[in-house]
């Protein structure tokens, strides 16, 4: 049974947990990627959306966003968040094999392969557009472990359900 927060509540929530949780991501984008989100029992699962996505259209183009991308994936998986990337036009290179390997912004940034790995073995889920593939002559055997091509009517039924999404 939910329990019922006034709105003072929630804002005392907010305000008291936002330097943490700002410390906490900028940890995470800054190269820590094994950092321990904090639990805020009733209040965290009142405060925040169980799903998050992340769109990647970029990878060949711009290997920095496509990194960042993955950091705040990683970080989303860190926050106990059923989490999924969707992989359009030139992102869904992410998601070939060989290519991720090609990626490695440097400092403080842990290379794209890594990054990818990293979300993959937390459990999370990457959907790589099957229009976008078929126009890079890309086919699905060549996809990584834990990569599934998915039209965007996934995408749409995955946000439908409230899930807030970021792009890059």
């Amino acid at each position: 049974m939910k329990q019922k927060v006034s709105h003072q509540t929630l804002f005392r929530i907010i305000v008291t947990r936002h330097r943490q949780k700002v410390a906490n991501l900028e940890t995470a984008l800054l190269g820590n990627h094994n950092i321990p989100f904090p639990e805020y029992g009733e209040e965290r699962s009142l405060l925040m959306a169980g799903t998050f996505c992340v769109t990647i259209t970029h990878c060949r183009t711009d290997g920095d966003k496509a990194t960042v991308a993955f950091v705040v994936a990683n970080a989303a998986l860190g926050s106990e968040k059923n989490t999924m990337v969707f992989l359009s036009t030139d992102g869904v290179w992410c998601a070939v094999k060989g290519e991720a390997e090609k990626i490695n912004e440097g400092a403080p940034f842990a290379p794209l392969k890594e990054l990818i790995d990293k979300f993959v073995a937390g459990g999370g889920k990457i959907l790589v557009c099957t229009p976008c593939m078929k126009k890079r002559g890309i086919t699905e055997d060549q996809l990584i472990a834990g990569a599934t091509p998915a039209g965007g009517a996934a995408l749409v039924e995955w946000l439908a359900n409230g899930s807030p999404v970021v792009a890059y």
